[in-house]
């Protein structure tokens, strides 16, 4: 997939945020009157890769071969809230200015 191809990936994948109540484990001692009886709540946002009513199929990456990376399934049951986020920007060039390579505050 070349870099164009990509780009055109990205701005055809939504990208959505999805808060839910997520259950939770603890090994640490607890009495009744200090155990804690109630959800986690996440907040998550990637590429949309399906949403049904089994849940949410999200994405942190889309690679240059399109594969998605670094996946999270949500259920629907726990899922609170979901909306979409605006597409990215991507622009066409780097300015004249600026070379291909990251800046080198980066790379520290």
């Amino acid at each position: 997939m070349s870099l164009i191809a990509l780009r055109d990936k990205i701005k055809a994948t939504k990208r959505v945020a999805v808060i839910w109540a997520d259950a939770w484990y603890s090994s640490e001692e607890s009495s009744l009157e200090e155990h804690k009886h109630e959800p986690w709540y996440y907040c998550a946002e990637g590429y949309l890769m399906k949403s049904n009513d089994e849940g949410v199929s999200l994405a942190q990456e889309i690679g240059q071969d399109g594969q998605f990376r670094g996946r999270s399934f949500i259920l629907r049951s726990l899922i609170l809230q979901e909306w979409e986020i605006p597409p990215l920007k991507i622009p066409k060039k780097p300015k004249s200015n600026e070379s291909s390579s990251p800046p080198s505050s980066l790379h520290s």
